[in-house]
């Protein structure tokens, strides 16, 4: 049986058909998830998803959709607003995907207003170009929501303002936000600014556990106070500083603090043999929690390598996910991963290196492993 009445000028392609049998089946269970996303060939602009929307929000269904998502499709603020119009009433909406599509303005100030009034745990908005005043909404709104867990924003092109009313916001009472991911900004020049928001934040926000500030702009002052922020909260456990400006003085700088953390990502940034040998003295001196270290691309020398490999075979370590590649490896780096893979310290699947790959006459180097950023879109 058809729950759903697939008309209204759908053309009925393979695709579609699919996704609404789908539903159809989960209905059975009382409630049903809509994915649509790069996997889906389909041109669905805004006038596909003005009339999928006209059957997904049918009175009959409207109150038992649990998933949306709208991924990588050329859908505009016009989709966005039809689908604002039903958010009150979609009271099993815990998800909401509209990732790297056109949204810009108006939809966004009016997901913004409507957002505090629904159920919505999770909402992904990364890639889309926020203006100005749409981020300030936005922000403003994440305060007064007592459900929301996951705020992604990565590449939304955030300006100062946009920022600092979502920092100001989530030090709410209400908030209840648990993982952050703004990365991807557009400071200019207000990078250090940023960082007093960000200590501040730490020292009101106890429930944040997970934040995402890649390709921010920050700097060594930044980390400084990001660091002293990290003294007031116990639940913060990744912390993610990849593709920023940061030294070998970022690395000392996050030293005392380390024991805070499960996970660290300070990839593509130049911390340098130094830095690193600082970290690899901390791991080894204090029994830490952390566990995965990323150092990707960091202009680590080979002794900087060891330093690290060494601290990983510790017994003091909790270190099961190392990553290195695009470090200056030599004979002691390769030969000590070798020797740690062979003796199952390190596991491949845990690092993104390959020990002993000949890729020059007469030397062997680690060969690189492709891993996936530990930004999972949605996961906490």
């Amino acid at each position: 049986m058809n729950h759903f009445v697939k008309n209204d000028g759908i053309e009925l392609n393979d695709e579609l058909d699919k996704l609404f049998n789908t539903a159809d089946i989960q209905l059975i269970d009382g409630k049903f998830e809509f994915i649509i996303d790069s996997t889906h060939q389909s041109t669905f602009d805004d006038h596909t998803m003005g009339h999928v929307l006209t059957v997904l929000l049918q009175t009959t269904f409207v109150d038992k959709l649990e998933k949306l998502v709208i991924r990588a499709k050329p859908i505009t603020d016009v989709t966005l607003i039809k689908l604002c119009g039903h958010l009150e009433s979609m009271v099993q909406l815990s998800y909401l995907d509209l990732s790297l599509c056109d949204i810009t303005d108006a939809g966004l100030v009016r997901l913004a207003e409507k957002l505090p009034y629904t159920n919505i745990t999770t909402l992904l908005l990364s890639g889309n170009k926020l203006s100005m005043n749409a981020a300030k909404a936005l922000g403003e709104s994440i305060g007064k929501c007592e459900r929301l867990e996951i705020v992604e924003l990565a590449d939304c092109g955030l300006t100062y303002d946009g920022f600092v009313a979502i920092f100001n916001s989530i030090q709410s009472p209400k908030s209840r936000l648990m993982k952050l991911d703004i990365s991807g900004s557009r400071l200019l020049g207000c990078e250090q600014k940023l960082a007093y928001h960000i200590e501040d934040m730490l020292k009101q926000n106890p429930r944040l556990r997970r934040l995402h500030i890649r390709k921010s702009g920050l700097t060594d002052e930044a980390v400084a106070r990001i660091a002293n922020g990290l003294n007031y909260t116990d639940n913060l456990t990744l912390l993610d500083l990849s593709a920023n400006k940061l030294s070998r003085d970022s690395a000392g700088l996050l030293c005392p603090v380390l024991h805070k953390l499960d996970v660290l990502d300070l990839s593509d940034n130049r911390i340098q043999s130094e830095g690193a040998a600082n970290l690899a003295a901390t791991i080894k001196r204090d029994k830490i929690k952390l566990h995965t270290l990323l150092l990707r691309n960091c202009c680590i020398d080979d002794d900087g390598i060891q330093h690290i490999l060494d601290a990983v075979a510790h017994p003091n370590s909790t270190i099961r996910r190392i990553h290195l590649w695009g470090n200056n490896f030599s004979d002691g780096g390769s030969a000590k991963l070798d020797e740690l893979m062979k003796n199952r310290v390190l596991i491949e699947s845990n690092t993104d290196c390959r020990a002993s790959s000949q890729f020059h006459p007469g030397e062997y180097r680690p060969a690189e492993l492709y891993r996936p950023n530990l930004q999972q879109p949605g996961v906490l």
